[in-house]
């Protein structure tokens, strides 16, 4: 059923006739669907009550403005949640950075520790312990890189 305009669909009337017992009875159907009552129904509103259609309308309006501020509402705080979320994984992804940071360099300068710990050593003829001084870290070293092929 094609909608007017103003979003209602037009009002059905169908009549029919039954004839039963000597006697027709005339059976009247209406169908109306829309936000608003059938405008036959408005006229015979403001016949009863004088501005009952403009009452009517006024709070239809009103409850459509309503409607609307509260998806308003609803699709800021949506906005808002995204926007937290967002924040939180940058917060996160910088802190993962900056771990990741301190991590690599308190290893950097370890190594270097060990590397000139086992020159010192080799100078004075301790070449063993100066081997495995450097043997240590490069183990570390070799598998961190292991390590990182794998992921």
């Amino acid at each position: 059923m094609p909608q007017n305009p103003e979003g209602q669909q037009p009002t059905n009337v169908s009549e029919q006739k039954i004839k039963a017992s000597g006697q027709i009875q005339t059976i009247v159907a209406r169908e109306h669907s829309g936000p608003l009552p059938a405008p036959e129904d408005m006229a015979r509103y403001e016949a009863i009550l004088s501005g009952a259609a403009e009452r009517i309308f006024k709070k239809f309006e009103e409850q459509a403005s309503h409607r609307m501020e509260v998806e308003r509402t609803a699709l800021n705080a949506d906005i808002h949640a995204q926007q937290a979320q967002l924040k939180i994984v940058s917060n996160r992804e910088k802190s993962i950075a900056k771990s990741d940071l301190l991590g690599q360099t308190l290893g950097a300068l370890i190594a270097l520790g060990a590397v000139v710990g086992a020159i010192f050593l080799g100078s004075v003829g301790q070449i063993g312990a100066a081997i495995a001084l450097c043997g240590i870290p490069l183990a570390s070293i070799i598998q961190a890189m292991r390590n990182r092929g794998a992921h």
